[in-house]
């Protein structure tokens, strides 16, 4: 029994690909990506409790706070941005404490 190759050239196999491709992404088969939320400017001590990307706005002074910023969501990005948080200097104070962090380890 023999068996019959037949041989392709690149450009008979590639025109009908990019026709498929360009036809799904006319019906939109092809999702694109979505753009990224813009990160949420912090700008005084607070509670992050959602998800998602923040950026200091400014320097902080959470001298009136034992923790300035209390982080308790998974999935956060929090961006200095060359900004600085300043405490009252005391043994128990904080600037950013992620919720858990401080937790012991076995």
């Amino acid at each position: 029994m023999r068996t019959q190759y037949t041989e392709y050239s690149r450009q008979q196999l590639t025109v009908p690909l990019l026709t498929v491709l360009l036809g799904l992404l006319v019906l939109g088969v092809i999702a694109s990506t979505p753009a990224a939320a813009a990160p949420l400017t912090v700008t005084d001590c607070m509670t992050i409790d959602t998800r998602g990307e923040y950026v200091l706005g400014a320097d902080i002074d959470g001298s009136a706070n034992a923790t300035c910023i209390q982080i308790t969501s998974s999935d956060v990005i929090l961006d200095g941005d060359g900004h600085t948080i300043t405490g009252s200097g005391a043994f128990d104070s904080v600037g950013v404490h992620v919720d858990g962090s401080m937790t012991a380890r076995a």
